[in-house]
């Protein structure tokens, strides 16, 4: 079914545990600043992505312990991205995700 025109179509990121989109995975609808928070088994687990819509910045670093390395994300658009490595992510290594657009 279409999305109604004039209605803005909601932002969807899905991250996998393991690359080729293979193992847990989890789908986003907004931003986490930090996945070190609590028992979050997302913190540095990260090997590929799937964005569904939106614009999306990725940190090694949660929000407010960015370092002087990891003070430049990187931001991707819709696309399926099976190794993040390919795209300058890190592997394992993602800890805060950004809604951008």
């Amino acid at each position: 079914m279409a999305a109604a025109q004039g209605s803005a179509e909601v932002p969807q990121l899905i991250v996998f545990e393991n690359t080729g989109f293979g193992g847990e995975h989890r789908h986003f609808f907004a931003s986490d600043p930090d996945l070190t928070v609590g028992n979050n088994f997302w913190n540095d687990q990260i090997s590929s992505i799937a964005i569904i819509s939106g614009k999306w910045s990725f940190y090694a670093d949660p929000l407010g312990k960015e370092t002087t390395e990891n003070l430049v994300p990187v931001t991707l658009g819709p696309g399926a991205y099976p190794d993040v490595a390919l795209v300058r992510i890190q592997d394992n290594s993602v800890s805060q995700i950004r809604l951008e657009s």
